[in-house]
């Protein structure tokens, strides 16, 4: 051997002990660790060259156990030494096997912790230290000079290399059908549940279709109710009309003379009730018409009328008639407005018939919705709309009926609309009040008769 050839050796030696050094110092640290999870690994800092001197300070007080019997036959720490240093091929090979036995034992300790086994604890852990314990059999032996038989030895090596990787992989995958099988079972139990889940739910549907087959008729009250409503948005409409005939300069006494005339009204300003008066009665024309409404009541049933008023009753009537142009209530909207309200009448309201051209020609999302007399109007047009649905949700149908004019004052059918009125001369000559008009009509619920609202002419009103 040369001199050169010498000094090549001499620089050689010292790397591949240094990297020795540094693998099994980082192998111990990970060793002491392995109760940690795998990122916290990344935090363990390097330990210097001196830190793994020896034997002892790999295993401090703890007995090696190699309980696998794949590690080398020909143990380097029993392989004769020589004065020539063992090949690099040959190390590497030992490295890389005694590296991936290491992993496998890893594995098995991060494997015993979930579930946590007591005894697979100790037994990786004792088949990690006997890797560690190799490596650094292998880094005493890169320092001293020894002669290894290459072949045998990289063979030796590659077989515990395949060894180990297939101890990882089986490891893996029994982990792996461990976590299928627990899923399979959860997937299993919860397709029990969604059979029972079922059964209840057939059982909750059979009983409400047996419900909803019985006759439920809905209630007087709830009639009465929306028919309430329904007049107090007809008085809404009444006052903002009022309001637009005074501001067009209209003669209130004069317009209400022609529509009753006659008629002797106990007070200035109760000929707002003959207004009031001809809104309600032409609102409730043809009530009795199945098609009033514009659908067919009809044919949609009494138990679909019912749920059609209770899905409506609650929505808003501007945004009904902005979200459907072509339902029944926009049908219903467009003929009552042009048959409540005459030309004549809205040209001296607007000053021209825009309003009334657009109603006419176009579709309700274009009408003026923002105009109080219209907004008023179709507020009090669908209160009146979803009143004629509930009334042919009863069986018998709701009946409508007015008094005419002149017609005596009875208390079973009429109800008089000004409280605290009296007849002129108290009836002194046994006569009986006289209804002026019919202010808003009566109903026949069965046998049941709710009350129309007249007023009644010749009557004084007391404060």
């Amino acid at each position: 051997m040369t001199e050169m050839e010498r000094e090549e050796g001499a620089v050689k030696a010292p790397q591949i002990s240094q990297l020795f050094q540094r693998f099994a110092s980082v192998c111990k640290s990970k060793t002491m660790e392995f109760f940690a999870e795998e990122e916290d690994y990344e935090q363990i800092p390097t330990m210097g060259n001196d830190d793994f001197e020896s034997k002892e300070e790999i295993i401090t007080d703890q007995k090696v156990v190699v309980i696998k019997p794949d590690h080398l036959r020909n143990c380097p720490s029993e392989a004769p030494k020589i004065i020539s240093s063992p090949p690099l091929d040959s190390l590497v090979s030992c490295i890389l096997a005694s590296v991936s036995a290491f992993e496998s034992a890893y594995v098995q300790l991060q494997t015993a912790h979930a579930p946590f086994d007591v005894e697979n604890v100790k037994t990786a852990d004792r088949a990690a230290i006997a890797q560690l314990r190799k490596l650094s059999e292998i880094k005493h032996l890169g320092r001293n000079c020894g002669e290894l038989p290459s072949s045998e030895w990289i063979l030796e090596a590659q077989v515990q290399e395949r060894q180990s990787m297939l101890r990882t992989y089986e490891m893996t995958v029994n982990r792996l059908q461990a976590e299928i099988d627990r899923m399979d079972a959860e997937a299993s139990t919860l397709k029990e549940q969604i059979k029972k889940l079922g059964r209840t739910n057939s059982r909750w549907m059979k009983r409400l279709d047996e419900l909803n087959s019985r006759q439920v008729a809905p209630s007087l009250s709830i009639f009465d109710s929306a028919l309430q409503k329904a007049t107090k948005l007809s008085h809404s409409f009444a006052k903002t009309l009022i309001e637009h005939m005074k501001q067009a300069k209209w003669n209130l006494d004069y317009a209400t003379d022609s529509l009753y005339p006659g008629t002797c009204y106990a007070k200035k300003g109760h000929n707002k009730y003959a207004l009031l008066s001809y809104v309600c009665l032409e609102m409730f024309s043809e009530f009795d018409s199945e098609t009033f409404s514009e659908i067919n009541v009809s044919i949609l049933g009494k138990k679909d009328c019912l749920q059609r008023f209770v899905q409506c009753r609650s929505l808003n009537a501007v945004e009904v008639l902005r979200r459907n142009s072509e339902c029944g209530f926009s049908k219903f909207c467009r003929k009552k407005y042009l048959q409540l309200l005459h030309p004549k009448m809205e040209a001296s309201f607007f000053e021209n018939l825009e309003q009334r051209d657009m109603v006419v020609n176009h579709d309700c999302t274009k009408w003026p919705l923002d105009n109080p007399l219209f907004e008023s109007f179709v507020k009090m047009a669908y209160s009146i709309w979803l009143l004629h649905v509930l009334a042919f949700a009863f069986d018998p149908v709701i009946e409508i009926f007015q008094v005419k004019s002149g017609d005596e004052f009875c208390m079973v059918f009429m109800e008089d609309v000004v409280q605290g009125s009296v007849l002129s001369g108290s009836g002194a000559d046994g006569s009986r009040a006289r209804v002026g008009f019919t202010v808003v009509p009566g109903f026949r619920v069965g046998k049941t008769i709710i009350q129309c609202q007249v007023y009644l002419n010749g009557m004084i009103y007391i404060e």
